[in-house]
């Protein structure tokens, strides 16, 4: 029985929290070329000693957004940029994608509605609001964005790929598994495809093949913790169990606060009798999932309380 509630606790829990949407990224646009920094430091404020041109301004929110992962201060710029010029519709844009990273997401579909209802053939913006949608679990919302876009640009990897994730998430797989093989063939190195395609196959049932498609996504990116955790969960549905463990040990080394994989690693390390370890993991988790930590604390109680209390009732008879 117990084996049952946790193969549903891995399919309910951690498969969604794993799915892997592809994020479009920010864009430079008029980009200041290579040798104008002089000219570009000329314009700078005397204060800051930064630039005030709206381009190098956005530029320098591309690159602080994609080299640092600094969506605040990313912001910031593009704020700037559009003051400077408040027709810049690339840095508006890139305004909207920094909404998206930093979870505000009603003003991340005020910027690409009005950046659509301007150009209502701008496939990114169409895009963006859907991946808004899919991120707060809108997916009935979401896929008729996604189709939209589709219907300017079909052969949109990124779009198929988001896409194919909503309709799994809305149950129509076979469908999604259909988006998924489009999405790869026209980008075959695209990770988030091929490891969101795997999940998919397995929840069809098809264990080989998600392992293929997942393994695949894992060769391309070794230090995805996504896919690492998916593996662990697939090795670990077909009895592998030392390898999940690797997996799921690995994923949460390289992402500290991936929830769904502390909750899996947890699971093994109470499989394995490995109080201390479990307990370990239970606290990580209390920090980042109440509902999963919740969870975990009923293994670890019905197999380190309960046994207990079993033997106590057996040396008293």
């Amino acid at each position: 029985m117990r084996n049952t509630f946790i193969l549903l606790a891995l399919i309910v829990l951690v498969v969604p929290a794993s799915a892997q949407f592809r994020e479009r990224t920010l864009q430079v646009g008029d980009e200041v070329p290579i040798n104008s920094f002089t000219d570009i430091e000329s314009k700078a404020d005397a204060k800051t000693s930064e630039p005030t041109d709206f381009r190098a301004l956005n530029k320098l929110g591309v690159e602080t957004g994609l080299n640092e992962g600094n969506y605040q201060k990313a912001k910031s710029y593009f704020e700037r940029a559009i003051e400077a010029n408040p027709g810049c519709f690339t840095c508006r844009y890139n305004l909207g994608r920094s909404y998206v990273r930093l979870a505000k997401f009603t003003d991340a579909i005020e910027v690409f509605e009005e950046l659509v209802e301007e150009n209502p053939e701008f496939v990114d913006g169409i895009a963006s609001i859907g991946e808004v949608y899919s991120l707060a679990e809108r997916h009935e919302v979401s896929t008729r964005y996604y189709e939209r876009a589709l219907e300017i640009d079909p052969n949109d990897a990124i779009t198929l790929n988001n896409y194919a994730n909503s309709l799994d998430r809305l149950g129509e797989l076979d469908k999604a598994l259909e988006l998924f093989r489009k999405a790869i063939k026209l980008r075959p190195n695209m990770v988030e495809a091929h490891c969101s395609m795997g999940v998919t196959l397995y929840k069809l049932g098809k264990k080989s093949a998600a392992l293929k498609s997942l393994e695949r996504a894992h060769k391309l990116d070794p230090e995805d913790a996504e896919t690492l955790n998916n593996l662990g969960v697939v090795v670990d549905d077909m009895g592998k169990k030392k390898k999940a463990f690797r997996y799921y040990k690995e994923a949460v080394r390289l992402k500290p606060s991936f929830a769904s994989a502390i909750y899996n690693l947890g699971l093994m390390h109470i499989e394995r009798g490995e109080r201390k370890e479990a307990q370990e993991q239970l606290m990580a988790l209390e920090k980042l999932d109440d509902l999963l930590a919740s969870e975990l604390r009923k293994h670890l109680w019905s197999k380190w309380v309960l046994d207990a209390n079993e033997v106590g009732r057996k040396d008293s008879d």
